[in-house]
């Protein structure tokens, strides 16, 4: 049986995706533009549903951030043995098991692609400051 190439319609879905959440920096409500006006508020609150930061600011406490930061780790932590694996198995010549394979190229594939941006803004806004206080986490005092 021919494996289904499914690259074109997950390019399809995931490029749109990623022009989006980079077009959502030029409308991020921390960049004061001139032309602030009902539009503009409007494509902001839109196009903030797919970054992880504006969810963050706006949580209460600080959960939602070391959720995110463990889910993360976890991800990475869940990469390296499958990465072993397929490196095992590729030296002995041989798959054992196909699915860590698929697993490993599924988890690549999102994070190069679609968590790159959110993730690598989620870990960096941690060291955003306002007033003395770290925005995502209450108690951590910056200096």
């Amino acid at each position: 049986m021919k494996e289904r190439n499914l690259s074109y319609y997950l390019g399809i879905i995931v490029v749109p995706l990623i022009f989006l959440q980079i077009i959502g920096y030029a409308y991020d409500k921390h960049i004061a533009f001139p032309f602030n006006d009902t539009l503009y508020n409007s494509v902001s609150v839109v196009l903030g549903i797919l970054r992880i930061v504006p969810a963050l600011e706006s949580a209460k406490t600080d959960i939602l951030y070391w959720v995110i930061c463990y889910v993360a780790m976890f991800l990475i932590l869940l990469f390296v043995p499958l990465m072993v694996y397929v490196d095992y198995s590729i030296r002995i010549g041989k798959f054992l098991v196909q699915f860590p394979a698929t697993v490993l190229k599924v988890i690549i594939f999102c994070f190069y692609w679609v968590l790159m941006t959110p993730i690598t803004e989620a870990f960096v806004e941690i060291f955003v400051c306002k007033e003395g206080k770290s925005v995502i986490v209450n108690d951590m005092v910056c200096w």
